[in-house]
């Protein structure tokens, strides 16, 4: 099995964006109230100013960046599908601050130290299981910190234990991501927020197909916000 996340073939690139929006609910109200939710406790807790460069990894269909692009310098937002990339651009074709790059996340194009801040978010190679076992994860990790000078921020917005479930993804707490940003990646400050109502204990008492029924009665509603965890992390290269 490739690790390789160029595996995809164009076609699957295509297939994903179409319904990328859609699929994450990025397209209705509830979706655009927890994007912004995320932005602002972002910025505010990665003190991102208007003095920052910024270099977004995995920027899928550019719902987050369209968030804070008023909040900052220069963005430059990446992605290894072309086709997301040219959703953005056409997305964000009045923002004059924001840029492009098709990237692969284990080999960024990028010098050392070239920006200011560094995020990404679910970016699935990231919080697959075999690549948090085989060390792929830590690899991309590290590209992020060798090309900031200044802040690593990691989003970690699907962690419901249902939604890990289906995705295949590891579920995060927020020990486990601080342990990550200190020790693996021996950064300093690191602070973990939730940036919505994030109940996930609750899972722990509740079967799936309940689980289920409630996010299917909730629709669009605040309180299917209590059962949509997203942490942010935060850690800085210089004391």
């Amino acid at each position: 099995m490739s690790l390789e996340i160029t595996s995809e073939s164009p076609d699957q690139y295509k297939r994903n964006t179409s319904n990328f929006d859609s699929t994450l609910r990025y397209d209705t109200d509830f979706g655009y109230s927890k994007m912004s939710s995320i932005c602002n406790k972002m910025i505010k807790n990665s003190n991102i100013t208007l003095n920052d460069n910024i270099l977004e990894i995995g920027g899928g269909t550019g719902e987050l960046i369209l968030k804070y692009a008023n909040y900052t310098r220069n963005i430059v937002v990446t992605d290894i599908n072309p086709y997301m990339i040219k959703v953005i651009q056409q997305k964000a074709r009045d923002n004059k601050n924001i840029f492009y790059a098709l990237t692969d996340a284990k080999k960024i194009p990028f010098k050392d130290n070239s920006f200011n801040v560094v995020l990404e978010r679910n970016l699935p190679l990231i919080y697959l299981d075999t690549f948090i076992s085989d060390g792929t994860a830590i690899k991309v990790l590290n590209e992020m910190k060798r090309v900031s000078n200044d802040k690593v921020v990691v989003i970690h917005q699907n962690n419901t234990p249902l939604q890990r479930k289906e995705a295949g993804v590891h579920l995060f707490n927020e020990s486990e991501l601080k342990t990550i940003l200190e020790d693996d990646l021996e950064l300093v400050n690191v602070k973990v927020i939730n940036a919505v109502f994030s109940n996930p204990f609750l899972y722990s008492f509740l079967e799936e197909a309940l689980s289920r029924e409630i996010e299917k009665i909730c629709g669009d509603s605040f309180l299917l916000k209590r059962f949509s965890g997203c942490l942010i992390a935060c850690g800085s290269k210089m004391g």
